[in-house]
């Protein structure tokens, strides 16, 4: 042969006698997948943190103190018969309830004169025995009649 000139080799598996490439073991039927009967995420955070990571623990953790969107502020008290479903309490409830020291019965509203949802001084709430009470506390502030 001439230099340069090389005899071509047919490709093996493919002439005529050879069995050709199959796909047995990767698409069988019957074959069960490598991630059937696990679950997606971990086990271990089931809609919260773990412990190690709540309250005290936290980076975030700022001493059980935070503000309400509505702008008053709410104190860390989960074992608390009002603490929402995060264990926070509204600061003014827990004023008026250290002043008359009972816990505030269902329908209690505390009110607050100036108005203004961050001044949680004794001086400035008042507790109403109900809501209709409240607004008319409320209304005869602002000039309004019922």
């Amino acid at each position: 042969m001439p230099k340069g000139v090389y005899q071509h080799k047919p490709q093996q598996g493919f002439q005529k006698g050879h069995p050709p490439y199959t796909f047995e073991g990767r698409f069988k039927k019957g074959r069960i997948p490598w991630n059937k009967g696990k679950k997606c995420g971990s086990s271990w955070n089931k809609g919260k943190h773990p412990e190690y990571v709540q309250g005290k623990n936290n980076y975030f953790w700022k001493g059980g103190k935070t503000k309400h969107t509505s702008g008053y502020a709410m104190i860390h008290q989960p074992d608390h018969p009002r603490a929402n479903k995060d264990g926070y309490v509204k600061k003014c409830y827990l004023v008026i309830e250290k002043k008359i020291k009972r816990l505030l019965r269902f329908g209690e509203v505390v009110h607050h004169r100036n108005e203004d949802p961050t001044d949680d001084r004794l001086c400035n709430l008042v507790l109403c025995c109900d809501q209709s009470q409240h607004m008319k506390k409320y209304h005869s502030q602002r000039g309004c009649t019922i």
